[in-house]
């Protein structure tokens, strides 16, 4: 049985999902020519909870409040580049009362970063171009993370460049039109249902991340 993952934790896929079982882990595997993947949840995985509790400890705001305030932000303003990392900081520690520099933020955050090591190493040798497609922002995508990451990835789409967030269909069609992939013939992965809906609507066959024993399993099988 197919399974969603929300917050960690695996439940039934609704029948909304239907239309991703035609683009199941075992159909058309041998014409997948390209790879889109996902950068955070399926790349690596953020303790959100961990962070917050170490925020709220240095702020005048409990953990619900904080994590309120650090996903406005984040989610609709730096995810999307309508602020810089610089701003979202000021942002953040306006409302929160947050008692750390940006320096010291962003050092706080990457301790709650897990990069899943084994997932890329396997991404590295499927031998097929592979590209990100990723909601994401220069707090985490620095220039040394993005110069790491193109030793497996041929080009790198980040929402906060593109100016849209999947699912919105224009991060979608932005990655597609500027690489030379027939959709048909691509795959991409990502852990989020509403996600993979876009990517299925636009021609995109996909694969639900549900852990890196799956992704790993799922790559073994579409290299080059």
């Amino acid at each position: 049985q197919n399974h969603c993952l929300t917050n960690e934790q695996a439940t039934p896929c609704s029948t909304k999902s239907e239309r991703l079982a035609r683009n199941s882990t075992s159909n058309k595997v041998t014409d997948i020519h390209a790879v889109f993947c996902d950068v955070g949840g399926v790349l690596n995985h953020t303790d959100w909870d961990g962070l917050d509790e170490h925020l709220a400890a240095v702020s005048d705001k409990d953990v619900d409040e904080v994590k309120a305030i650090e996903n406005e932000y984040r989610l609709h303003h730096l995810d999307t580049g309508d602020i810089s990392v610089e701003e979202f900081v000021k942002r953040f520690k306006d409302q929160a009362s947050l008692r750390l520099s940006v320096a010291e933020y962003k050092a706080v955050l990457h301790e709650y970063v897990h990069w899943h090591h084994d997932v890329i190493d396997e991404l590295r040798g499927v031998h097929i171009p592979a590209y990100t497609l990723s909601n994401n922002s220069a707090l985490f995508i620095t220039s040394s993370r993005r110069a790491w990451l193109s030793d497996v990835f041929d080009k790198q789409f980040y929402s906060h460049e593109i100016g849209a967030r999947k699912p919105n269909r224009g991060i979608y069609d932005h990655a597609l039109s500027n690489v030379e992939e027939n959709p048909e013939n691509a795959v991409f992965i990502d852990d989020k249902k509403d996600n993979l809906e876009t990517a299925t609507d636009l021609g995109l066959q996909t694969h639900h991340y549900t852990g890196q024993d799956d992704v790993i399993a799922f790559l073994e099988t579409i290299r080059g």
